[in-house]
């Protein structure tokens, strides 16, 4: 009969558990980051995790809880056959230091002036989708831009993923630039976003210049402007920027939640507190189900639902209501009456209708710009 010793067979089985993850920054693909570089926050981690970038394509790299400090951004490759996947778990952090050069020193093409914490496809730009390795993404954990530096920007490559993510005290929560494929298509999707900016005249919680991007269920804080989409078909749900702070306080005259330049679909969005809601340049852009809302008073500023930047007003909006807490002017469209355009507003619902500048007994005020959108046979429908 042999002598089993259980403590020894726990013991053997813990060990078949656990070395496998020990072994994990060579054999299963995963690099375990915090192995690598300080996570108290003292020293900067920048190069390591570069290096780290660099030396494991295919790789993914796991960020375990604690502070990760950055002098300087990180760049991932586009290139599919060098590209890494960026995880951090939920409290991992990804710190700007003190010295973090927020701007860069010259702009180059499909640059703008930030350098972002993290640089997606910023090395080895290449339009390939066909190629295994395309498809990688940042996901989870907190980017904290110390009040002054921008979040994260997808620069290069296609079918890029963002999700999970805190950002804290960030200029530009997040921008998607133009494209690799000669079109301007980018091909990303972001998703499950909290962005909380600093506040500035010119912080921006998303830009999106590329193409053919997705963005969904993303709040936006403390920015002076929301969403700013200049490239083609990007299509948003459920993203809800809000300007904080008190209006005679912040920059609320510069103050836009949507800003549109370019053909998009924004469904169940909610622009809450802006100067102007949802401000149109000539794109012919459809928003259903869409939100205008404010808690506070504009003080000696009207605000806008709807502004008519430019020549045409192209965008056809459904389903549209309004709301507001105290009083102020409040005027559902107006802007540029040059030019019409061919788009159209329908079933819209505003709270406490009397106190709008543009609308008596329920439908727009003749010679408005309202009414060249809205339909004749259409009411504006009251709601509390």
């Amino acid at each position: 009969m042999y002598n089993i010793n259980m403590n020894k067979i726990k013991y053997f089985c813990l060990l078949a558990f656990i070395v496998p993850l020990l072994g994990c920054n060579n054999d299963n693909g995963v690099i375990d980051v915090a192995s690598y570089v300080d996570i108290t926050g003292k020293s900067d981690c920048s190069d390591k995790i570069q290096e780290l970038i660099n030396n494991n394509p295919n790789r993914t790299l796991y960020f375990r809880d604690g502070t990760y400090l950055l002098d300087h951004q990180i760049l991932t490759p586009g290139d599919p056959t060098k590209s890494v996947d960026l995880q951090l778990s939920n409290y991992a952090i990804l710190k700007a230091s003190d010295s973090y050069q927020v701007k860069r020193d010259e702009i180059g093409e499909y640059q703008d002036e930030y350098l972002y914490m993290v640089s997606l496809g910023g090395l080895d730009k290449i339009n390939d989708v066909t190629t295994p390795g395309s498809v990688y993404s940042f996901t989870g954990g907190i980017i904290d831009g110390s009040g002054k530096a921008a979040g994260i920007e997808i620069a290069g490559g296609r079918e890029t993923r963002v999700q999970n993510v805190s950002m804290k005290g960030v200029e530009v929560g997040l921008r998607i630039a133009h494209g690799v494929n000669g079109g301007g298509s980018s091909d990303a999707d972001i998703r499950d976003l909290s962005i909380i900016c600093n506040d500035t005249k010119e912080s921006y919680g998303l830009k999106l210049e590329g193409s053919d991007n997705t963005a969904t269920n993303i709040r936006i804080g403390h920015t002076t402007h929301g969403v700013y989409i200049t490239g083609g078909t990007n299509i948003l749900k459920n993203v809800h920027p809000l300007h904080n702070k008190p209006c005679k306080e912040s920059y609320y005259n510069d103050s836009i939640g949507f800003e549109i330049k370019s053909f998009a679909q924004l469904s169940n969005c909610y622009s809450d507190n802006f100067r102007i809601a949802y401000k149109f340049h000539d794109s012919g852009s459809f928003l259903t189900d869409c939100v205008a809302w404010w808690f506070e008073p504009s003080l000696d500023l009207k605000q806008y639902s709807i502004w008519k930047e430019s020549n045409e007003f192209n965008a056809i909006i459904n389903n549209f209501a309004i709301g507001f807490k105290k009083d102020g002017e409040r005027t559902i469209m107006a802007g540029n009456k040059e030019k019409l355009g061919e788009g159209s507003i329908h079933n819209v619902t505003a709270r406490e209708i009397d106190k709008i500048t543009d609308v008596t007994d329920h439908k727009p005020d003749d010679g408005s710009l309202l009414e060249q959108y809205l339909d004749k046979d259409e009411k504006i429908h009251d709601y509390r």
